[in-house]
């Protein structure tokens, strides 16, 4: 709320309603009673701004939401693996005082702002880790963090889907050429003599053998 504003008796503001006019040092001021009952005397310039929109109850509901437990970073005395995979990813990205940042952060790869901001976010896009084994996998090893971007993964996906193997993109997708071959049932030199002649690699993949 900004510019000039009508204080009556009876307006609302936030959570705060106007008893009657009063004086603060010196100062016009109005008594106002918030939605939780207690009652805070302000300035005109609190109320005109926005700043103050209750007696103090609404910032506390705030700090106290803030600091509610999701139930994943302590479980049975440790953080869960999903939690774990969070904090990691923040600090990989966005401390340069971690050992890794050289390898992401410093290369550009950031973690979304709403993960950034909320493990909640990170969980709902996600999912629970399917299974011991698993970690969090970037599929473009050159993006960051994103709901697009991010799986649980096994030790040897990752492997296939590190930056030494060139990931290649077809339908939709992308994966190493190890597992396309694979997934397809081809072999691996018949696409790769395919793809050195110039075809797609969804050609590569499909086209039947003469």
């Amino acid at each position: 709320m900004t510019g000039s504003i009508a204080f009556d008796i009876g307006a609302r503001f936030g959570r705060l309603v106007i008893i009657r006019r009063a004086r603060l040092n010196g100062q016009v001021a109005w008594l106002c009673c918030c939605d939780c009952g207690k009652h805070r005397i302000l300035h005109t310039g609190a109320i005109n701004t926005g700043h103050t929109r209750s007696c103090g109850c609404l910032q506390r509901e705030t700090a106290a939401a803030s600091k509610r437990t999701h139930g994943h970073s302590r479980q049975f005395g440790s953080p869960t693996p999903e939690y774990q995979s969070w904090c990691h990813a923040l600090q990989r990205c966005h401390n340069p005082k971690n050992g890794a940042y050289k390898n992401y952060g410093a290369r550009g790869i950031i973690v979304c702002r709403t993960w950034r901001k909320s493990f909640t976010a990170f969980l709902r896009d996600v999912g629970p880790r399917p299974g011991p084994g698993y970690t969090i996998d970037r599929i473009d090893n050159n993006g960051g963090y994103f709901p697009s971007n991010v799986r649980w993964a096994t030790k040897l996906e990752q492997v296939h889907n590190s930056r030494v193997v060139k990931p290649r993109r077809a339908f939709g997708r992308i994966q190493c050429l190890s597992s396309w071959v694979l997934e397809f049932g081809v072999k691996r030199s018949t696409v790769e003599g395919r793809l050195r002649r110039g075809m797609t690699l969804e050609a590569a993949l499909t086209d039947p053998l003469r």
